[in-house]
């Protein structure tokens, strides 16, 4: 019979250390790539991109200073919800959940009125960002073809 071979206790631990090292390696390149992947939009379902990428759609309300809806059937809902895109706004009221307005969330809401009800926009998808209560639904553009400078225009007072 042949006689087997064995390591010393301080070969053997080396050799461990080293494959656990490799697998905590090999571990944190795989996360690293599916990281961006998903940064780059091509991990997910890219129904949202098909249905309002590129597309111009008319707003029918304004929810607050940074979110309107498009008429474009969402679901069983008529309309679609869209956050603009770079623009974080004071929240408004919530009396249902006891929160008071954020001061100048009504000056935000009315301007948002004055500068996007009944006007179309083009929706432009930010690939990375189609998750979560978003969706990439953010306004990128206007029918003009101008930027949708909303944002530029609250900073300098409307």
């Amino acid at each position: 019979m042949g006689k087997s071979r064995r390591l010393p206790l301080a070969d053997y631990l080396r050799r461990q250390k080293r494959r656990r090292w490799l697998a905590v390696l090999s571990c944190a390149t795989a996360l690293a790539a599916l990281i961006a992947m998903d940064h780059h939009g091509l991990l997910l379902h890219r129904s949202d991109w098909s249905r309002y990428h590129g597309r111009t759609f008319r707003v029918t309300k304004v929810i607050d200073g940074d979110t309107i809806e498009i008429a474009a059937p969402d679901g069983d809902r008529p309309v679609t919800r869209v956050r603009l895109w770079g623009i974080d706004t004071p929240e408004l009221a919530r009396p249902d959940e006891g929160r008071d307005a954020e001061p100048f969330a009504d000056e935000a809401k009315a301007l948002a009125v004055r500068l996007c009800r009944d006007q179309s926009v083009q929706l432009h998808l930010e690939p990375h960002q189609l998750r979560g209560r978003d969706r990439a639904r953010r306004i990128g553009g206007r029918h003009d073809g101008q930027r949708c400078a909303v944002d530029h225009r609250i900073g300098a007072g409307g």
